[in-house]
């Protein structure tokens, strides 16, 4: 499945949901590295959703963007589908101690 149609279900699912969501045009105006998609938690968490085909991998710009937004407390991912969203979603809803982002080799496999 394409980029855009994973990201359009992932968009269309974090509205359902009561986020804030915002899709980022990347181009020369956006700061490299930048997530596919930020969003506003309805508890006022930030996240950032890195979107990867299958089988594809974040540049080293996006990984680096992610492993920011975590150390600032936020929620940073690099998903596949809308279901590994979700999983990420509900695994970080039952932790009280924080968000856990997948380490460096992880991030996106």
């Amino acid at each position: 499945m394409l980029e855009k149609y994973i990201t359009k279900k992932i968009r269309a699912y974090l509205r359902d949901m009561g986020y804030i969501v915002i899709k980022v045009a990347g181009g020369q105006f956006q700061s490299p590295g930048i997530s596919d998609i930020i969003a506003c938690s309805p508890d006022g968490r930030f996240i950032a959703v890195e979107v990867k085909q299958p089988g594809k991998q974040p540049t080293p710009l996006q990984l680096e963007f992610l492993l920011n937004v975590h150390a600032n407390k936020g929620f940073a991912i690099c998903v596949h589908s809308l279901d590994e969203l979700k999983e990420a979603l509900l695994a970080k809803s039952a932790s009280d101690s924080g968000i856990k982002v997948k380490n460096h080799h992880e991030v996106c496999s």
